[in-house]
Parts: C-alpha cells; sequence; structure tokens
C-alpha cells in the first residue's frame, strides 16, 4: 500500500472525526444564534454546576477528614457553633430503598414456588398502584468526549 492510499479502518476513522468536526461547528453556530438571555443563563447555570461540583468534593473531602478526629477526641454527641450553623457528627443507620428486584424476590420468597403465580399477581398489583408524578427540570450532563 503507498503513502497515498489509506487503510480502510483508517479512513472510516477520518471520517469519523470529519463527521464529528462538522457536528461540532455546526452546534457552534447554532448556539451563536440562540436568545442572548437564553445563552447568558445557559452559560450561567453551565458555570454554577461546575462551581457546585468542585464545592461538593471538597466539602466531603473535609467531612472525611472531620470524622475521625471527632471520634479520636470523643466528641461525638457535641455540637459545634460556627457561623450561622450547627456542625454535629452523627452516626446514622440507613435502610436500603425498596427496589422491584427486592419486592418480586420476598413475595415469591413468602408466597413459595407453588404459589408463584400469586406473588406475581401481587407483585403486579402493587406496582400498578403506584403514583406517577411530572416535573419539569434542566438537566446538566457531563459530555463524553472522545480523545484522538
Amino acid at each position: 500500500m503507498s503513502r497515498e492510499q489509506t487503510h480502510p479502518r483508517q479512513q472510516q476513522t477520518n471520517q469519523q472525526q470529519s463527521n464529528s468536526q462538522q457536528a461540532n461547528q455546526q452546534q457552534a453556530k447554532s448556539q451563536h444564534s440562540l436568545d442572548p438571555r437564553l445563552e447568558d443563563k445557559l452559560n450561567e447555570l453551565y458555570h454554577l454546576t461546575n462551581d457546585i461540583e468542585e464545592k461538593t468534593k471538597k466539602k466531603n473531602q473535609v467531612r472525611n477528614e472531620l470524622i475521625p478526629l471527632i471520634k479520636a477526641n470523643r466528641l461525638e454527641g457535641r455540637k459545634f457553633a460556627i457561623g450561622n450553623r450547627c456542625i454535629k457528627y452523627k452516626m446514622e443507620n440507613q435502610t436500603e430503598g425498596l427496589t422491584q428486584k427486592l419486592l418480586l424476590k420476598s413475595l415469591q420468597d413468602y408466597y413459595g414456588p407453588q404459589r408463584a403465580d400469586d406473588a406475581m399477581k401481587v407483585y403486579k398489583y402493587i406496582l400498578s398502584k403506584r403514583e406517577q408524578k411530572s416535573r419539569e427540570t434542566i438537566s446538566v450532563d457531563k459530555r463524553i468526549t472522545k480523545s484522538n
């Protein structure tokens, strides 16, 4: 194969990269035609989301450093008043959520293999009684980009 000729896989990769670049350019063009107020609010949401992620990571890091210090000094029941906040260590026992998988398994265990149909009927009945709620939201997700 000469240098001018490329392998079919390489051609496909080059085409995909070209398509990706064209899509990014089209997206950039379409973003420039947005209402300026909308664009400002989208940018504000983007920056706030980044700030929240950074602060959440830092807060979790500080919490993880505080727990052993409070335990080592035997201050588990004490409240620490700082500014308009009260910081307190507490141990919480948390019960796992009630999942469909757990519900079905529990009903099957309860009714036994001979009454599997009854277990399934009760399972479907319970699922049919769930309330559905709708709400409008704006999600901010990380884009997945493939590195070259």
